[in-house]
Parts: C-alpha cells; sequence; structure tokens
C-alpha cells in the first residue's frame, strides 16, 4: 500500500497521471420487425392469428446491456448519456415515427451507444433488461431527463414506466395493446413507492450476436402469437388477465407461475 501511494504521488510530482482505462466505442443495432417483413407505421400485416394488423406504437426501454465473449467473460456496456435517447443507464428504442395510425413522436431510435474496457474481445452473445430499474422507474417523470420524460411512456396509476408501449388494431377492428411495467406497487406515507409485488422486467440472452455484424430483431408477430386477435388483447400487464400470457410468454415472464422461454428477440 505504501509503495503505490509513494508512486502516484511520485507521478504527479513529476507532472504525470495514471492512465485511465482504456474503452471502445459499441454500438448495438436493433430493429422491429413482424414476422419477416420490417416494421413500419402505416403499413398493414396480413397472417398474424389469422388477421391483418394495423400498428399504432412500438416502443420499449432496456439497461443492464452485457456483451459475452467467446472465451466466457461478461463485458458491461456503458450507455453514453446523450440527452435524447440515453440517460442514466437506460435506453429508448423508438420504432415508431407518429404517420399512419401511430401517435407516438416523429423520431426514430434503433440503436443502443455506449463503450466497453478496451482490448481485443471476440463476441458471441449479448445479456439485457427490458425495463427502468427499480430507482428510476418510480422518480417524478416531469423532472427526468430523457427519454425518461415521455408522458406517454409513463402511467400514473402505477406511479411508473411503460416498459413497453405496443399498440395497434386488426382490420376487423379488435385492439391489441401491451403495456408492461411494474404492477402491485407500494407506497409509504410520502407517496414513494417502496416495492412491487410484480417488476415484470424481463431479461434476454442472445447467443451469436456480434455487434459489428449483427441486428436484433424485435418481433410483433411472435409477441402476439398465441393472441385470440379476432377480439381485444388487451395487456396492462395483469398477472391473472389470460390476455396477458401471451406477451409474458414471448417476453420469457412467467405467468400463474409457468415458466417460459422468450420468443420476441432474435439476432440476425
Amino acid at each position: 500500500m505504501q509503495r503505490t501511494l509513494f508512486v502516484t504521488a511520485l507521478m504527479l510530482a513529476s507532472g504525470c497521471s495514471p492512465e485511465a482505462p482504456s474503452t471502445d466505442a459499441v454500438s448495438l443495432s436493433f430493429k422491429a420487425v413482424v414476422g419477416d417483413k420490417a416494421f413500419a407505421c402505416g403499413q398493414s400485416y396480413s397472417g398474424v392469428g389469422g388477421q391483418t394488423l394495423l400498428p399504432a406504437d412500438f416502443r420499449l426501454y432496456v439497461h443492464d446491456l452485457v456483451l459475452l465473449t467467446t472465451s466466457g467473460q461478461q463485458v458491461p456496456v456503458t450507455l453514453d448519456a446523450d440527452g435524447k435517447w440515453q440517460s442514466g443507464g437506460v435506453a429508448l428504442l423508438d420504432f415508431e415515427d407518429r404517420t399512419g395510425d401511430c401517435a407516438g413522436t416523429t423520431e426514430v431510435n434503433t440503436r443502443v451507444q455506449g463503450t466497453v474496457a478496451g482490448g481485443a474481445q471476440t463476441y458471441s452473445g449479448l445479456r439485457f433488461t427490458v425495463g427502468v430499474p427499480f430507482a428510476q422507474n418510480h422518480q417524478d417523470q416531469a423532472a427526468a431527463p430523457s427519454p425518461l420524460n415521455l408522458t406517454g411512456m409513463f402511467w400514473s396509476w402505477q406511479s411508473g414506466y411503460k416498459f413497453v408501449r405496443i399498440e395497434g388494431k386488426t382490420a376487423s377492428g379488435s385492439a391489441y395493446l401491451l403495456h408492461l411495467g411494474s404492477t402491485g406497487c407500494a407506497k409509504d406515507g410520502s407517496g414513494q413507492v417502496t416495492s412491487c409485488t410484480s417488476p415484470n422486467r424481463a431479461t434476454v440472452t442472445l447467443s451469436g450476436f456480434d455487434p459489428a455484424r449483427n441486428t436484433i430483431a424485435v418481433d410483433l408477430a411472435a409477441l402476439l402469437a398465441g393472441s385470440d386477435l379476432s377480439a381485444s388483447a388487451e395487456c396492462h400487464s395483469q398477472s391473472d388477465k389470460a390476455a396477458c400470457a401471451p406477451y409474458f410468454k414471448a417476453l420469457g415472464r412467467p405467468f400463474m407461475e409457468k415458466p417460459a422461454t422468450q420468443s420476441a428477440f432474435r439476432v440476425e
């Protein structure tokens, strides 16, 4: 310990400072799809549950991104704070552009930007969590930095964020909707959320992913697989509502104590 302090003091006295660890920039690409077709507002998609889909929204938050190497290492991604799409380690992916039936924002975001520890690495996988961390999930949305200041991504009845917002209808007029967020939230005497019985964050692990070559596809058709689209398929994260079961299953979330393997995300 004394030797370390002596070397550091000597470097400072000579005008040198310890070198900061090197980092490498990394860009993770995402895209929204409906089966084998690219997602776009104003388009219709036939053959999903025997129905034709007319999308209206497709947005989600992600955090805790970790690249996995071929040697078994886990390399955390430190997100850039760009003041718009990323802040506090949380990123918003926004696939809608407010055209057609979509009513979100005009701008889209399909990339997560950050840095990883420097040095040559061969990546073969990615892990991330869909949602917003507890510490940020129950803050004052009006005072939060972007992208956690969007009114459309916050629900006051649970004092938290919609981790996923997917909306639309079928050509026959029935609605589909997923608002995924924490439920069963309890507050203290000051109105601050202290816990939630159903956090509803989904951790996704994908193999065969190299950020230099691959894209992560988020599949609306997979999310709707198993839904009865001839009637309303609306889920507000109720843990006992049958309409939520297909959405939860596609995200790898247990429903009614039944385990599930995610199918909504894949590597391309």
